[in-house]
């Protein structure tokens, strides 16, 4: 398989050659597609509140699904938590990758003072 100028220079490690190489025209995406999000938002009282956004995309080709899930509660005065829960879908699969469900989750303790005038 021949090399291109671009993975010689990159093999000899000359950086400002291969920077010169480099066609900028690859590394640009054009898609046409379309978008739907929705989001929610709940305060159950001044102690708890929960937020949903759903975003849906596909580009003919693909899907990608993404809901972030985050409910905020305040615990005492000073001490808020979050809890965050993000379950990601993607079927357009780049560079190979196999369609896959990714979660991802958050929990942090803060500490928050609010002034009065």
């Amino acid at each position: 398989m021949e090399k291109d100028g671009y993975a010689e220079a990159c093999e000899a490690k000359d950086w400002a050659l291969a920077a010169t190489l480099v066609d900028p025209v690859s590394m640009q995406n054009d898609y046409l597609g379309s978008r739907v999000k929705a989001q929610y938002r709940q305060e159950f009282n001044d102690k708890v509140s929960l937020e949903s956004t759903l975003s849906f995309y596909t580009n003919y080709k693909g899907i990608e699904v993404d809901w972030e899930i985050i409910a905020d509660f305040k615990l005492l005065k000073l001490l808020t938590a979050r809890v965050s829960v993000n379950p990601r879908y993607d079927s357009t699969g780049a560079d190979g990758w196999d369609s896959q469900l990714q979660f991802k989750e958050f929990v942090s303790l803060g500490l928050a003072y609010r002034f009065e005038k």
